[in-house]
């Protein structure tokens, strides 16, 4: 999606994706320390600080994704059953196996 925010002659695209990949990094480096050391004093805040964390993230991808413009947006739809009919059959197809997986890990010794 960064790389697609610029042309391909453009001078910013490759500082665009440098912050990108440099914010991940950097998140996937202190968010563990943070919510671990947390964790280990504290078991509610550690993972109240990951909840914060994803919560920011989220909130700033929401508050900045005008500025995507149609990056990222799925191609045009094709034929077939509605977007609400297959999110409902995925959505009852992950409930149905949410037993069956705490069933496979009580059977683990």
């Amino acid at each position: 999606m960064v790389g697609l925010q610029y042309g391909q002659k453009d001078p910013r695209r490759d500082a665009g994706v440098t912050y990108f990949y440099m914010g991940v990094n950097l998140g996937a480096c202190i968010g563990p320390l943070v919510a671990g050391w947390l964790g280990e004093r504290w078991l509610a805040p550690g993972f109240a600080s990951a909840a914060v964390g994803m919560a920011f993230g989220l909130i700033q991808f929401a508050y900045g994704q005008d500025r995507f413009g149609i990056t990222g947006l799925p191609p045009a739809a094709k034929a077939g059953p509605p977007a609400a009919a297959r999110l409902d059959a995925r959505g009852a197809l992950s409930l149905a196996a949410i037993p069956f997986v705490y069933a496979v890990l009580a059977m683990l010794p």
